[in-house]
């Protein structure tokens, strides 16, 4: 019983490597309404379909702000574009969502200081904070609907 727990931290390990040296091939920018954010060459996008706008939104389940635009923020845009607008909800508290979350802020290069929750990825589009959310979510999607669409920017670790 003993070997088995200690297999468990080296399988995890590999896996968790494995996951990274995927996504570290994959490009990112960090591009948002959010200020002091950094800006790099962005890869181009990958348009999803006729006029669909993919993302993720990590959230953790006990933070104010991430239930602020759940419950207040995404209904009203989900309402406006409907289909043309597909989110995945990411909760953190998911060890591989942390993960994921980590290597696109680390990618991204995103400041320490504006780390955290609500956490929403567009295209190559940032934005953090439930007020730089609410501010300017509906302008990244028009953004990427006049384009005719983009997809999920990189898949999660569990997809």
């Amino acid at each position: 019983m003993t070997k088995s727990f200690r297999a468990v931290p080296v399988i995890l390990a590999c896996l968790v490597t494995l996951a990274f040296g995927f996504f570290a091939a994959l490009p990112l920018k960090a591009q948002t309404p959010t200020p002091g954010m950094p800006e790099a060459t962005p890869p181009q996008a990958t348009p999803a379909g006729p006029g669909v706008v993919r993302g993720y939104l990590f959230h953790s389940p006990t933070c104010p702000h991430c239930r602020k635009v759940i419950q207040e923020v995404l209904p009203r845009v989900q309402e406006k574009y409907g289909s043309r607008f597909e989110l995945t909800l990411l909760d953190i508290t998911n060890p591989s969502n942390y993960l994921f979350l980590r290597f696109i802020e680390d990618q991204a290069k995103v400041p320490k200081e504006m780390r955290g929750v609500p956490f929403l990825v567009i295209g190559h589009h940032i934005i953090v904070g439930d007020v730089n959310i609410d501010a300017g979510i509906e302008e990244v999607i028009d953004f990427y609907l006049k384009q005719g669409g983009v997809d999920y920017p990189i898949l999660p670790p569990d997809k």
